[in-house]
């Protein structure tokens, strides 16, 4: 199977004009994937997500502001 980072779809259509992807290619590498499966995906809690990036919520505004903190 080709890399997928040929296909990267933020290029996708420049690398298509540009004539180093043929629109051919392409379906044969989408016909090429693996469908997924209820095991190929995992839960993330989001608002630990957005903690561990550094993202600020507005519930965290609001539990500054008030003095309240569930930790």
């Amino acid at each position: 199977m080709e890399k997928i980072e040929k296909f990267d779809i933020r290029t996708l259509e420049s690398k298509m004009r540009k004539g180093e992807i043929t629109r051919k290619e392409y379906e044969d590498f989408l016909v090429s994937l693996k469908e997924c499966d209820e095991n190929d995906f995992v839960e993330i809690e989001e608002d630990m997500l957005l903690k561990n990036a550094g993202i600020k919520t507005n519930v965290d505004k609001k539990s500054k502001e008030t003095g309240l903190n569930d930790e």
